[in-house]
């Protein structure tokens, strides 16, 4: 079979499952979460399978306080585009990127808090294409608060967050 009539099955298959969700949702009055696509590009720089657990519960406990009702494919890439910044959202794709080399799982969860908070908005019609272009617009701030918010009250909940993380420190520093 041809990886195009494969791509269009596979289309077919999640939009029906989407409207199954949808149905689900509505007869039992509870939200249905399903995981994100995490796309974990190898390379010197990635993090660690440990960071990585934690990262697959971070998102998890995000997605259990927002509307997000398509799941977006979350890219942990280990490469910088000249010019970018940490991490990103595409809303035409929903396709979120996040830069890991080199950075704190604390600071790469709270990037992917942030962009997760824009798909929430995308998917609600609460964000205005020219916000996307100011640090200062109301969707901007809207999504930074919500990563400050979720940073502390996920390290309430999971304190181990910091703990491994400076077990971890303490090793490499011998």
């Amino acid at each position: 079979m041809n990886s195009l009539v494969q791509d269009n099955i596979t289309h077919l298959i999640i939009m029906n499952l989407s409207k199954q969700i949808i149905l689900l949702e509505k007869l039992t009055g509870k939200k249905v979460i399903l995981e994100p696509t995490l796309s974990i590009e190898e390379g010197e720089g990635q993090l660690s399978e440990q960071d990585l657990d934690m990262l697959k519960k971070f998102i998890s406990y995000c997605l259990d306080r927002l509307d997000i009702h398509e799941m977006p494919v979350i890219q942990l890439t280990v490469k910088r585009a000249e010019g970018s910044t940490t991490g990103g959202y595409v809303p035409n794709d929903n396709f979120i990127v996040t830069y890991t080399k080199g950075r704190h799982i604390l600071d790469v969860s709270r990037t992917i808090a942030h962009e997760l908070k824009h798909v929430d908005q995308v998917q609600n019609d609460r964000l205005e294409v020219d916000d996307e272009d100011s640090a200062e617009s109301p969707s901007e701030i809207e999504a930074t608060v919500f990563a400050a918010k979720i940073m502390r009250d996920f390290s309430k909940e999971f304190p181990e967050i910091y703990r491994e993380s400076l077990k971890r420190k303490k090793r490499l520093l011998k």
